[in-house]
């Protein structure tokens, strides 16, 4: 928990710069925080601002069909 308040501080010190390493590393925290589904939002963000990262789309995919496999 303290990793996702400090990455999310720095989230709001880029506001208008956004860094998508951040979000990628917001959504590690969110996951091992135990919620998925912000951790799914910060790496959706990650992705959007780094549509190249293959790492991220993994992690993007695998989460999308954890919840898909949940309903």
């Amino acid at each position: 928990t303290d990793a996702v308040r400090e990455l999310r501080r720095a989230v709001e010190l880029t506001r208008g710069k956004e860094d998508a390493v951040i979000y990628d590393h917001l959504g590690e925290a969110y996951l091992k925080a135990g919620d998925e589904p912000a951790a799914l939002v910060a790496w959706e963000k990650s992705l959007e601002l780094d549509p190249a990262n293959e790492s991220v789309r993994q992690k993007v995919l695998k989460t999308r069909k954890r919840q898909e496999g949940r309903k």
